[in-house]
């Protein structure tokens, strides 16, 4: 398991234990761009790849499937 993909498991495991009815939105930052691919390809999720409207970086929204109020966009390095 990749660097990025034992963080996201992490935070989502903090936030749950957290047990309040909020909504939580964050933003996290990978080292490596190969990680934040590999990430999103084990979480089934979409892979936004970089363009020219100033998207810079590979990147993706992982929703917890626990509780949906959790969403945590992960970001690679600008390349």
């Amino acid at each position: 398991m990749n660097q990025t993909l034992s963080e996201i498991y992490s935070l989502e495991k903090h936030l749950l234990e957290l047990k309040t009815n909020v909504k939580y939105k964050i933003t996290m930052y990978s080292k490596t761009s190969e990680e934040v691919i590999e990430a999103s390809k084990e979480l089934d999720t979409h892979l936004y790849h970089p363009s020219a409207d100033l998207k810079e970086c590979y990147w993706f929204i992982y929703k917890s499937k626990l509780n949906p109020k959790i969403s945590i966009r992960v970001k690679g390095p600008l390349l």
